[in-house]
Formats: structure tokens, sequence, C-alpha cells
């Protein structure tokens, strides 16, 4: 069990490195604004999403992909519309200087980032085939045997990785950002923000391709 719980460290850690997807923009986002706790729970909530779904690949639920398939369509439309909300308030917000600049969410907004994280993966069920695809690769490797019981301790450990990369992103950036001026971080904020509205887009191509 604890040679699975390392493996899925790996495979969360190596999944998270390229920050293209919405949770990396966001997690970026929190970062450059100072907000380094939300940053990190943005991620926490996003592997936790992640995570269960690895659980179901390493069950071998993949089948539910096909039985449901419009879950990955209809995740896609509710998806796009979060997005285009978060891209459009990152495109209006303005960093605030160093001394007035926030570190941390006041308590009450720290659970509305696990949930945004959470549920911007959870309305993602392509995530189950993308780790079905893993755990076929695994298997066939030899790298682990087929059994469900080793299920929970790969998905906790793919939390972790997950985890333990955006704890690296989010160290980086509060150790780094003072480094430039306010207009500079204003225009990263922005930039990040078109990149959450393609990615809206994209997940509204997508839905409106099924729908029609």
């Amino acid at each position: 069990m604890l040679f699975a719980l390392c493996v899925g460290f790996v495979m969360g850690l190596l999944g998270s490195i390229p920050i293209a997807g919405p949770i990396g923009a966001l997690v970026f986002a929190r970062g450059i604004e100072g907000r380094y706790w939300a940053a990190f729970l943005v991620a926490a909530g996003g592997g936790l999403s992640e995570a269960a779904y690895a659980a179901l690949a390493f069950w071998g639920l993949a089948e539910l992909l096909e039985r449901y398939a419009w879950l990955v369509p209809i995740g896609r439309g509710i998806s796009a519309l979060v997005l285009i909300a978060v891209g459009i308030v990152l495109l209006r917000r303005r960093i605030e200087p160093p001394q007035t600049a926030p570190t941390t969410a006041a308590p009450r907004h720290l659970g509305r980032n696990i949930v945004l994280g959470f549920s911007i993966s959870a309305l993602n069920p392509l995530l189950l085939a993308n780790w079905s695809a893993a755990a076929a690769m695994v298997y066939s490797a030899g790298v682990l045997t087929k059994r469900g019981g080793l299920a929970l301790p790969l998905s906790l450990g793919v939390w972790l990785g997950i985890a333990g990369w955006y704890v690296l992103v989010v160290w980086l950036l509060r150790r780094y950002r003072d480094r430039f001026r306010i207009e500079t971080l204003t225009v990263a904020l922005r930039i990040t923000g078109g990149v959450v509205l393609v990615l809206a887009v994209w997940f509204a191509y997508s839905f409106v391709q099924w729908m029609l």
C-alpha cells in the first residue's frame, strides 16, 4: 500500500507540472495577487476531485463514461459558465500595493476557494478518462497489480502529489512576487484572466458541438 501511495504521488506530481489548465491558472492568479492561502486551497480542492477520479479509474470504473456519455459535455458546459465568471473578474481586478495587499484570505473566503477548485475539476469527467489511461499504462507496465484495494492509497498519493507541486508553486510566487512592479503583476493577472476565458470558450465549444 505504501508503494501504491508513492506511485500515486509521482503521478499526481508529474501530471500537475504543466500549469495549463483552469486550476493552474487560478492558482497563479491568486498567487500574484498575494493571496497565497487561497491559491493553495484552490489547488487542494481541485486535487480532491482529481484524486476521486483517479480512485474510480483504478477501481476499473471507466465504463461509467460509456454508460453516461452525456456527463462530459454537460460538465464542460457548466465549467464554461464558471470559468467565464472567473475570467471576467480577473480581467477587471487590479493588484494592490504591497503594503495593503492581502497575504491570506478571510476565514469565510477560504472555503469558497476549496469549493471553487473542487467544482471545476469535478465538472470535468474527462479526468476519469485520463486517469483510466494512466491506470492502463501502470498495469500494463507491471508497476502495480490490478487490485481494487490499492485504489485508495494510490488516490491519496495523487492528492499529495498535486498538493505538493502547488505548495512549491505558491512558495515560488511568494518568494519572488515582490521583485515585480505592480503594473507588471496587474498585466500578468489580466493575461491569466484571458487564459481562463480561452479555456471557457473551449469548454463552451465542446458543449455546443454536443448540443448540435
